[in-house]
């Protein structure tokens, strides 16, 4: 079976951050940053597009990297390979779409198409073996202003709007498998 290892380390997600309660802030940051680190991702970028509270997107923040640390100590025992630990950063979201103009951009949204109907075109973007940069909303979503940038908007879930805390495994898995998917395809 084909290995996804290499695809994995070409992602960046830009995440928008989950804020509200505090618990559930810290929360839903360790689940994405579990996630992240289990996929042993290129980057893990927290992407604010409006003003949010300091001490919501602190304990977000937190999460997050508790989220990471955690799954990478256990990669590390488990695993018989050099594990890579995910880079977190963090950057408005208008300003990491800006920055990474002329790199593959997909957006994630109900708005999209189904990754069923994009499959060959999600494969021919990872077959540039460039950065594939994710953006990923959080409650409301993401701005529709930044659809025009994308090179695909897509849907992982048509009919269903993924909670937050699930959203980045999701949209991961099924990007990978769309690519898997029509490699085999196309091979015969």
């Amino acid at each position: 079976k084909p290995s996804v290892i290499r695809m994995l380390s070409l992602i960046t997600v830009a995440q928008v951050p989950y804020t509200g309660d505090l618990r559930a802030a810290r929360k839903v940051g360790e689940r994405i940053g579990r996630a992240a680190q289990t996929f042993e991702l290129r980057e893990l970028v927290i992407a604010p597009f409006k003003p949010v509270d300091a001490l919501e997107l602190a304990e977000f923040i937190r999460g997050v990297l508790e989220g990471v640390k955690s799954r990478y100590e256990i990669q590390v025992r488990a695993y018989g390979r050099k594990v890579r630990r995910v880079e977190v950063l963090v950057q408005d979201l208008y300003q990491f779409v800006r920055d990474r103009r002329g790199e593959v951009l997909i957006v994630t949204s109900t708005r999209g198409k189904p990754v069923s109907e994009l499959m060959y075109s999600i494969r021919r973007l990872f077959e540039r073996g460039e950065r594939v940069n994710v953006l990923i909303g959080a409650r409301e979503g993401l701005p529709t202003g930044i659809f025009r940038y994308a090179d695909l908007v897509v849907d992982v879930a048509p009919g269903i709007t993924l909670a937050t805390d699930v959203a980045l495994t999701s949209c991961v898995t099924a990007l990978i498998d769309s690519t898997l998917i029509a490699a085999r395809v196309e091979e015969g």
